[in-house]
């Protein structure tokens, strides 16, 4: 994901001031929100400017495509997490996942968060619901703090890989799948493609009639 141009250049000592009053205490909770956000990250974190990252840059992820691999540490100990979506047409097993892509200085991700809970909870055991936040690795523990604080722990929650070039960064997971805003979700049905995608202004009563059909689905 690119971020957008306001954001390409290092942010100012007033931004950063600002948001640190915001995202310091863990006990920042869900509650009423206006507006949606891009991306945004804090600068002064070191980010990888690894030269030989694959996939750099936006993808055009339609309905029907087959999800790209997530290949994401797990936010609270850092260990690899592969989940990988091709090949699941057939498996017995094989559940539809529900993918949030999120940061902590937007506040309808914030907001959002209690309604994928409950669809975590409604759908418990015929959905996975996987997590990717896309903060700075310096906003990794507060983002862990929320989801412990929001009891989020029965989801897989993933910390985005960030890369940085020149003066714009990258963001191996989110671009994969054509992110450009947050909040985002993508529905992936039992044979792993994307059944539904929404971004912004996310209807969750539509979001769940899709969930009901790819759950019932076989």
């Amino acid at each position: 994901m690119r971020i957008p141009i306001v954001h390409r250049y290092r942010y100012s000592i007033v931004f950063l001031l600002s948001a640190a009053a915001i995202l310091i205490s863990p006990e920042f909770s869900p509650v009423g929100a206006a507006g949606r956000h891009s991306y945004a990250a804090a600068a002064g974190d070191k980010i990888s400017t690894e030269s030989s990252r694959q996939d750099t840059g936006l993808r055009d992820l339609k309905i029907g495509d087959t999800a790209p691999e997530i290949r994401l540490p797990d936010i609270f100990t850092g260990k690899a997490v592969a989940v990988d979506f091709t090949g699941r047409a057939g498996r017995k097993n094989a559940k539809p996942a529900l993918i949030l892509f999120w940061y902590l200085a937007c506040p309808n991700c914030i907001a959002d968060m209690r309604h994928i809970k409950r669809i975590g909870e409604t759908y418990a055991g015929s959905i996975e619901i996987i997590t990717v936040n896309v903060d700075p690795p310096s906003l990794r523990e507060p983002a862990g703090n929320f989801i412990k604080n929001n009891k989020m722990t029965g989801c897989l929650n993933l910390a985005e890989t960030i890369y940085e070039t020149d003066d714009q960064r990258f963001y191996l997971t989110a671009d994969r799948y054509g992110v450009v805003s947050t909040p985002s979700v993508f529905l992936i049905a039992r044979d792993g493609t994307v059944a539904y995608r929404a971004e912004k202004d996310i209807s969750f009563d539509e979001l769940e009639k899709r969930i009901d059909t790819v759950t019932k689905s076989k």
